[in-house]
């Protein structure tokens, strides 16, 4: 499978559903692995196909790849990992604007400190227990942005970057980081 095709796969959305032979000559060129079971699919996987592919077509080369690199970094994950970051990304959909903004500063924050600060909240935060975590993050949710230990984050770690579906670093792909989910 292409890197532009999974790519689509990941971060399409609706639109309108028709023939393969009747979408545009470079959509078709996009998504020609997929032509023999085109018909086979659900409207929806076709309209979601077709908008990524025209998504994929906007893209700056810079940003294709960047789209790539973060398409790798997705697959090199195990599937626990993935879906992982699926349920993290749509447990992030379902707060409100506010909480999000909260978490997107946490991650900002976090992200200017010094790696080596970085690293050692990071390290404390994998040696709390499951039920320090769930405390720490029930707080958060709470409004207040500090656990006990004084540590800034959004309750998913330090600076919030297992839990917004904002982060670099895997899906989402976009999204993932996008890209997180598929």
């Amino acid at each position: 499978m292409t890197i532009g095709l999974s790519l689509i796969l990941l971060t399409a959305q609706p639109v309108l559903a028709i023939e393969f032979k009747e979408l545009p000559g470079e959509q078709q060129q996009i998504l020609k692995q997929l032509e023999p079971q085109w018909g086979q699919l659900s409207t929806q996987q076709q309209q979601r196909l077709q908008q990524g592919a025209q998504q994929w077509l906007n893209m700056s080369p810079a940003e294709k790849k960047l789209a790539a690199q973060r398409l790798q970094q997705w697959n090199k994950l195990s599937l626990k990992q993935q879906q992982r970051i699926q349920q993290r990304f749509e447990k992030f959909q379902q707060l409100s604007a506010e909480q999000k903004q909260q978490i997107r500063a946490a991650q900002k924050q976090f992200s200017s400190l010094p790696k080596a600060k970085q690293e050692q909240l990071q390290q404390q935060w994998q040696q709390l227990s499951v039920q320090q975590k769930e405390t720490y993050s029930l707080s958060s949710q709470s409004g207040s942005m500090t656990s006990d230990s004084g540590n800034s984050s959004n309750g998913e770690g330090p600076g919030g970057s297992e839990g917004s579906g904002e982060s670099g670093g895997s899906g989402n792909g976009g999204g993932g980081g996008g890209g997180g989910g598929r």
